[in-house]
């Protein structure tokens, strides 16, 4: 079954008990075995078995991401027990940042399925201005020539050197980003506007994801209480880079 998650991944149980011709609880009992053994986890999103961050280094995963949701599974649980709003977890995959795991049904927050594999804008959101403002300058090169392939005029305006570098260095200066609330996310379906932050989780100098929180706008967050939702996602984006064990 381990190999069969390292290559299928993420897989339900009844994925695996389909695929072995086993009863659900035959297959529980197996992979509660290799969860002991830290060889798989399973996401906070859909319950679904990924490698765990030392089984990924060891079998060399080839599903992007999946050392990080391993390295991240316990810090979305924790979180949602600190802010009572949904937290999300994204990878920096090449020229995208990709939700791959959130704790959206832990504290009851809508469209927890669709979330998976969603890439936020990059130049609106706040993962994408955390992905911008601490990659290495190779990957935001890399990033920038192919958001300015767009014909959109916002976004170009945005991009323009005298508007976009200090913006990264404020972010970067400040260890987080907030997203701009004029444009719709994946949650516009909410019909209420939305405010997020993101703070980056590091590996030494490389940027290996981030973490978000997201809230309604009309709560009317106080400073004090927004600061505390910084505080503890730096915290969480710490101890999962110290957990990540990844490629």
């Amino acid at each position: 079954m381990l190999a069969y998650v390292a290559e299928q991944g993420p897989v339900s149980l009844k994925d695996l008990a389909t695929s072995f011709g086993c009863s659900k609880a035959t297959a529980m009992r197996s992979m509660r075995a290799l969860e002991q053994r830290d060889w798989v986890t399973r996401r906070v999103a859909d319950d679904a078995y990924v490698l765990a961050s030392e089984a990924g280094r060891r079998l060399r995963q080839r599903a992007p991401g999946a050392a990080l949701v391993g390295a991240a599974s316990t810090e979305l649980t924790n979180l949602a027990q600190r802010i009572p709003w949904p937290c999300d977890v994204a990878a920096l995959l090449e020229t995208a940042i990709t939700v791959v795991d959130s704790n959206r049904s832990v504290v009851g927050w809508p469209y927890t399925k669709r979330v998976l594999g969603y890439q936020p804008h990059l130049v609106w959101s706040a993962m994408g201005r955390v992905a911008l403002a601490f990659c290495d300058s190779a990957q935001r090169t890399a990033i920038l020539e192919t958001l300015l392939r767009t014909d959109d005029p916002r976004i170009r305006r945005e991009l323009a050197p005298a508007q976009l570098l200090p913006s990264l260095q404020a972010i970067r200066r400040s260890g987080f980003a907030r997203r701009d609330v004029r444009h719709p996310t994946l949650d516009a379906e909410a019909h209420e506007p939305l405010d997020a932050i993101a703070v980056p989780i590091m590996a030494g100098t490389r940027l290996l994801g981030c973490l978000n929180c997201v809230w309604q706008s009309n709560a009317r967050e106080n400073p004090r209480a927004i600061r505390s939702y910084i505080n503890a996602l730096a915290g969480a984006a710490e101890r999962v880079a110290q957990r990540w064990h990844g490629p």
